[in-house]
């Protein structure tokens, strides 16, 4: 029995009542990061920041975690 699992995905939206201006907003919903909460004149500016967003998001994971074993100092 396998199960479909959906991925939520970044995307970009006319934002409601501000003309032309566009948004990113999460397919799917939820709360779009800090970095990412605003408003965009275009949607090539709103692309290029998700593409910076998660990239920098995939490296920052990427890193090893610290061991939680450490030497005792005496």
């Amino acid at each position: 029995m396998s199960e479909d699992v959906k991925s939520k995905e970044l995307k970009v939206r006319v934002a409601t009542g501000k003309g032309s201006l566009r948004e990113i907003y999460w397919e799917g919903g939820g709360e779009v990061p800090q970095v990412l909460n605003g408003l965009y004149t275009g949607i090539q500016d709103a692309q290029r920041d998700i593409v910076k967003y998660l990239s920098t998001k995939r490296v920052v994971s990427d890193e090893p975690k610290p061991s939680k074993r450490g030497s005792k100092e005496l």
